[in-house]
């Protein structure tokens, strides 16, 4: 809970993204073929990680952590 997803030290480096087996092949085939240049692939993976703390501060807010009775019970065990 005290893990600031936006700061920039706790989050990857847009080249080392992961966006998925399927479409990291298909970005190596269309970057081969030039079809798109390396500027579009860093463009496109820099979109994905901001896609991803999207969901994820959504998932912060909307989990059952930020309740004070699940807090208290943290406290107690």
């Amino acid at each position: 809970m005290k893990i600031d997803v936006s700061n920039a030290e706790n989050q990857r480096v847009a080249h080392k993204v992961d966006i998925g087996f399927v479409a990291s092949e298909q970005l190596k085939k269309l970057s081969a073929s030039k079809k798109v240049s390396d500027k579009q692939v860093l463009a496109l993976k820099t979109e994905c990680k901001e896609a991803g703390l999207i969901v994820i501060k959504r998932l912060w807010l909307e989990s059952p952590l930020q309740y004070r009775l699940v807090k208290a019970l943290n406290n107690i065990a």
